[in-house]
């Protein structure tokens, strides 16, 4: 983590202890690619270095059935775990997990949902009453949830271990349906993030883009990855205002290296 960042990381930690009170958080990990690791692999450091005592589970085995929520709150070994779930990009239209967190909070009697994206409206009462938002850019989701405070993407309290590049250029774009319209792909482009899953470990993730003096992407995380390495990176917008609004809340001030470029 970088001292800029610091202040925001420090709030944060200082509400969920509040929150906590004491009690174990059970911490749900949302499904996503590779770069969702890096939000994973931040939040559970976060959570060791500020000694909040939680258990990671997968949302997966939530939804899947493979895991009972019972069978999920009984490994705190506490009869009032707080809900925390991960910092994410997914309540948008793209995806229906909005409503699916929504309805897990109304199964704990407190819950946290770690700095997000929120490209969709949030009605009052849509999350259980004890329920903690954070937003994770200060514009777009800030002012539609005015009241909700800011701190940065979880994936900015890493630090990254620097190796030498030995490659110039990497093309690093997004091949799903968050690519803005008619986008076409360079030639040698390597949609890195789909190698990967929320909860694979983030070390080859990193390396690959460490190879590289130069980044172009479209890819938040492997945006902000390729900053926290020091790379020279061109970070453009995806189909929505997520990446410009985080780029201006957490990386045009901390990162001289990065820029961001709008595609119509």
């Amino acid at each position: 983590m970088s001292a800029a960042h610091r202040p925001e990381f420090d709030q944060l930690a200082a509400h969920i202890r509040s929150v906590l009170n004491g009690r174990p958080a059970l911490f749900v990990i949302n499904p996503g690619n590779w770069g969702d690791s890096l939000i994973r692999e931040g939040a559970e450091a976060f959570l060791r270095h500020y000694g909040i005592p939680y258990v990671g589970i997968r949302f997966k085995d939530l939804i899947k059935k493979r895991l009972t929520l019972i069978e999920a709150k009984a490994r705190t070994f506490h009869d009032d775990p707080v809900l925390i779930f991960n910092g994410n990009g997914a309540f948008c239209p793209h995806y229906q997990t909005l409503g699916r967190v929504a309805e897990l909070s109304q199964e704990f009697k407190t819950s946290i949902i770690l700095p997000s994206t929120y490209a969709v409206d949030v009605p009052a009462g849509t999350f259980a009453p004890d329920t903690h938002l954070f937003v994770r850019d200060r514009f777009q989701s800030q002012d539609r949830l005015p009241d909700v405070p800011f701190c940065h993407d979880m994936a900015f309290f890493l630090e990254l271990s620097d190796e030498p590049a030995t490659h110039n250029l990497g093309l690093l774009f997004r091949e799903d349906g968050e690519a803005p319209e008619g986008f076409e792909l360079p030639d040698g482009n390597i949609d890195v993030s789909k190698f990967g899953r929320a909860h694979t470990p983030i070390d080859g993730f990193v390396r690959h883009i460490a190879q590289y003096e130069r980044i172009e992407t479209n890819r938040l995380h492997v945006g902000i990855a390729a900053a926290l390495l020091k790379r020279e990176v061109q970070i453009s917008s995806n189909d929505y205002f997520k990446i410009g609004a985080i780029f201006d809340s957490s990386i045009r001030d901390y990162f001289p290296n990065a820029q961001f470029v709008e595609r119509a």
